[in-house]
């Protein structure tokens, strides 16, 4: 697994997941620091007085050879059977990466990736990772320069997707979306299709299946994170 995490120095860093405590949104995660030299235990959400916000987002949920899962906490066996690891790492404590052999697993530093393609059905399932599926999003603007189409959509969980979609053949329904909820690409010969499946319409009526669709040449999408 691999996440994004925005740095006290305000940049974006990847980092390898290393092992999960707990679940859903109470979940925690050791993960490298931003100079990449020590571990830390950090939560997927930052609450404040007034907010919550993501430390973290998953770009990718693959689970690597090796890793233990179990009911409180899963992860490298290096990891999770260190206990006095864990004890810093629960203590706030950055742990030192000297001498842990599974970080010899990954190419460090991890390049932060930004802009995809989608050709296969595993570029759909890094979209569904990183956006959701867009869900809850909405669309922000609408650029057409010859036949392109490029769709600027913003979210409620800190982050803007922009996608591009080269030589449309076919778009109906983008002037009338309220609300995303769901949404999927179809890949074909010559051709990709995205479609909202959910969400909801301008007069905030239920959209029906093939109400709102993109059939295009080629599609790119740039990740912006808040």
């Amino acid at each position: 697994m691999v996440v994004y995490i925005k740095g006290q120095s305000g940049e974006i860093y990847a980092s390898p997941v290393f092992a999960e405590i707990g679940k859903g949104w109470n979940i925690k995660s050791v993960v490298l620091n931003e100079a990449g030299d020590c571990l830390i235990l950090l939560p997927v959400l930052k609450k404040g007085f007034k907010y919550i916000r993501n430390n973290y987002f998953y770009i990718d949920e693959t689970v690597q050879d090796g890793w233990v899962k179990s009911r409180r906490i899963s992860g490298f066996p290096e990891i999770i059977k260190n206990k006095a690891l864990l004890k810093q790492l629960k203590r706030g404590k950055a742990v030192s990466i000297d001498g842990l052999n599974i970080i010899n697993e990954y190419n460090l530093p991890l390049p932060v990736i930004t802009k995809f393609e989608v050709k296969t059905e595993q570029d759909v399932s890094t979209f569904d990772t990183v956006c959701w599926g867009l869900h809850d999003a909405y669309i922000e603007k609408i650029d057409r320069i010859d036949n392109d189409l490029i769709v600027n959509f913003d979210t409620n969980w800190e982050k803007h997707i922009i996608i591009t979609f080269h030589n449309v053949t076919e778009a109906f329904g983008l002037d009338n979306i309220a609300c995303i909820l769901d949404s999927t690409f179809k890949i074909e010969a010559n051709r990709i299709t995205w479609e909202v499946t959910s969400g909801f319409d301008s007069s905030w009526n239920g959209l029906d299946e093939r109400q709102v669709y993109i059939v295009a040449e080629k599609i790119t999408w740039e990740l912006l994170i808040d």
